[in-house]
This record gives structure tokens, C-alpha cells and sequence, in this order.
């Protein structure tokens, strides 16, 4: 199979990978796969030195081209490097950690036959296969108590596609802007999002175009993960003050009422309404453990969820509040002052 060059493909499929060279190639070869085959894949490697350049040197196929950077630049530079070097109509994203069911392209692309349809996304979901801790993970991040379900649409968030299962419109691109350098770590997707939404466009959610994503190993790992997503979007509401969404204040508000009733701890007999907060939080904790064995279908999910559930709140709030005190110091000291994490 040869491509034409000189006419426009329908879809520019894009993996940006930084030493994944453990789950990169069950993702390309699950793009290889696909049943629509009108695309291109751009493999960006940023500046990976696990084996990655190596292994990528065995694809052998007209499809598939190869762009690395010397040093790592971030996922936003990795993300634009794919979109300025490829034809595609439809500028598509998968994670490097992710695989492909084979009609995912065909499900993603449809709706763009809606000429307002701008943007595309679709569900990312634990494997099957994956250990009890995984698809609790997976379950927590889909729940109404957890995270408000915000990867689809709810009264709680507009729907925002996650940048592992994602589509865009070439010519929306062109006219909205590529992703923010200044988001190159986390939460690049949704402020590009709202410059697209600002446009008038709608963002469709395509519960068919599904990947099998694969969940943080540790519950160690995960609370960086929710931390870290707290703490960027705090930088996204800088760029664009109208993304704001109740589920992002949500995890916040309730760190500090937390916070609050534990540090009141010593005058709760005194005072018994302070622990209210505590004991409903525990209830609503316990309760979306049930909801995660029903879910999940394994009983371990009754000890783990509850546990992944406050990791989402209150590592998410940490982040949020912990980044509004970061801003507030260094305008205090000019800059300056300088916190242990990216």
C-alpha cells in the first residue's frame, strides 16, 4: 500500500510518546489495524532514550512516519510538531499507553459529516483484562460521586474530550490556534477546547470510538496524577476564564470544608454539627464503593474505590488550592519563590 501525497487524507493520526517504549507498539499496531484506512499516523518521539527511536525503526510501513526531538520539548510541542507535519482533514490523538479497537477512526470521524461538529472525543476505558486496582481506577474517574462523569456530558461539566481518545478539525485548527506552550504538561486539550467552543463549534462525544487506556499502577502514582490536574487547571482558567464548570470547584470546596471540620476536630463534642461534613463524606465514600463493585464486578472494588474516590477530592483540591497559593507567593516575592513540582 502506497499513499498519494498529492490528495488530503481524511485523518492524521498523531501518538506523541516520552519513553513508553513498554506499551508504544501495541498502540501503533492497533492503529495499523483500523478499518478505516484513509489516514496517516505521525509518531513524535520527545526526545525518549528507554529504546523507544529503536524500536520505532522497525515499522516498515508507507503509513507511518517518524518525528523526534533531541531533547524532550513537552506533550503541547509534540502535539503541534504532529498537526504542522501531516494532510489529514481530521487532526486524531491517541496516548501512547493506549490501543485502539479496530473501528475506533471509523466511530471518531462520523460526526464529522456535521458541518458545527469541530472536535470529536470518545470514551477511554481500563482493559477488560486489568487487575482489580486498575479497573477501580478506571471506575472511580467514570463516577458521578468521584469526578462528576465529567469525560461525558453532565449537568455538573460541559463534555471535554481527554487528549488520549481525541479529533479536531484541520481547518478549526488553522483558525483557532495549535495547543498552548504554556500548558505543556497537563490540561493543554481543554483550554484548546474552549478556544474551540469561544468559535461558535460544538464537541461531540462518540461512545463507540472507544481505546483501552491503561490506569496509574499505584495509588502513589495516581495521587500525583489528580494533584497535578488540580494544579493545571488553575493555569487553564488563567487562559480561559470561561471553562470554569461546577466539578472543577467542587473538589476544592470540599478539601477546605475537610480541612476545616478535622482542625475543629477538638471542639466537636462541644460543637457535634462540625463532624456532619465528615460523617456524610464517609457515607457518600462508602456508597460509591458499592456502586464501584456493581461496576466492576469484583468485590476488592468495595476497599478500593472508597480509597481512589478521596484520592480524586482531595488531590485534585490540594492541587487547585496548592496552585493559588503558588501564584499568590510569587507575586509576593517577584517571582521569586520557587515549589518542588512542575
Amino acid at each position: 500500500m502506497s499513499i498519494d501525497t498529492n490528495r488530503e487524507l481524511s485523518a492524521s493520526i498523531v501518538i506523541t510518546t516520552y519513553n513508553e517504549v513498554e506499551t508504544i507498539e501495541a498502540c501503533i499496531d492497533s492503529v495499523l489495524r483500523q478499518t478505516c484506512t484513509d489516514f496517516e499516523l505521525l509518531v513524535i518521539d520527545d526526545g525518549s532514550s528507554d529504546g523507544t527511536p529503536e524500536l520505532l525503526q522497525k515499522y516498515d510501513d508507507p503509513r507511518i512516519s517518524v518525528h523526534a526531538f533531541k531533547e524532550n520539548c513537552g506533550v503541547s510541542c509534540a502535539r503541534n510538531k504532529g498537526i504542522n507535519e501531516g494532510c489529514g482533514k481530521v487532526v486524531v490523538f491517541i496516548d501512547a499507553d493506549a490501543v485502539a479497537l479496530e473501528d475506533w477512526l471509523k466511530h471518531l470521524l462520523e460526526p464529522f459529516a456535521e458541518a458545527e461538529v469541530a472536535c470529536v472525543g470518545g470514551p477511554d476505558v481500563a482493559p477488560a483484562d486489568d487487575g482489580v486496582f486498575a479497573l477501580s481506577l478506571d471506575y472511580t474517574l467514570r463516577s458521578l460521586i468521584a469526578t462528576g462523569n465529567v469525560r461525558q456530558q453532565t449537568a455538573l461539566a460541559r463534555y471535554s474530550p481527554a487528549a488520549c481518545n481525541l479529533a479536531i478539525r484541520r481547518s478549526v485548527l488553522e483558525e483557532v490556534g495549535l495547543f498552548d506552550k504554556r500548558l505543556n504538561c497537563r490540561g493543554e486539550e481543554k483550554e484548546l477546547e474552549q478556544r474551540i467552543r469561544r468559535h461558535g463549534y460544538r464537541i461531540h462525544y462518540a461512545p463507540k470510538a472507544i481505546v483501552w487506556h491503561h490506569r496509574r499502577g499505584t495509588l502513589r502514582s495516581f495521587w500525583y496524577q489528580t494533584f497535578l490536574s488540580g494544579r493545571a487547571r488553575i493555569d487553564i482558567l488563567r487562559l480561559a476564564p470561561d471553562a470554569i464548570e461546577p466539578a472543577h470547584l467542587f473538589p476544592a470546596l470540599l478539601t477546605l470544608v475537610l480541612l476545616t471540620a478535622l482542625l475543629a476536630f477538638p471542639w466537636w463534642p462541644g460543637t457535634p454539627i462540625l463532624a456532619f461534613p465528615v460523617i456524610i463524606y464517609v457515607v457518600a465514600l462508602l456508597f460509591n464503593g458499592l456502586l464501584g463493585v456493581v461496576s466492576v464486578r469484583r468485590l476488592g472494588a468495595l476497599g478500593i474505590v472508597p480509597v481512589t474516590t478521596a484520592v480524586v477530592h482531595l488531590g485534585y483540591g490540594s492541587g487547585f488550592l496548592v496552585r493559588l497559593l503558588e501564584i499568590s507567593f510569587r507575586r509576593i516575592f517577584n517571582n521569586s519563590y520557587s515549589f518542588p513540582w512542575r
